[in-house]
């Protein structure tokens, strides 16, 4: 799948918000970002899944779960990238 994302809000060190679009699905994440320790963060990740056409409410449930794994993993990422900083 192919998303064009979107930084919506950036409050860094705190909360970032993303707009992720592909052809049959927008997600709205926001992302909050709590010191554990100078080198250690928490990510609590919020994401509300939007699928586009007529049959949204037959989406298959892997499909779901494999956006939100891609979206957590991209997350992870960026987690670790800030903390590298």
């Amino acid at each position: 799948m192919i998303f064009v994302a979107t930084v919506v809000e950036r409050k860094l060190p705190d909360t970032l918000k993303l707009h992720l679009q592909a052809s049959d699905v927008d997600v709205d994440v926001r992302g909050t970002f709590s010191s554990l320790s100078p080198t250690r963060t928490i990510l609590v990740s919020e994401q509300v899944f939007t699928f586009k056409g007529a049959d949204n409410e037959t989406v298959d449930p892997d499909v779901k779960e494999d956006i939100k794994a891609a979206h957590r993993s991209h997350m992870e990422e960026f987690k670790r990238f800030a903390e590298n900083k």
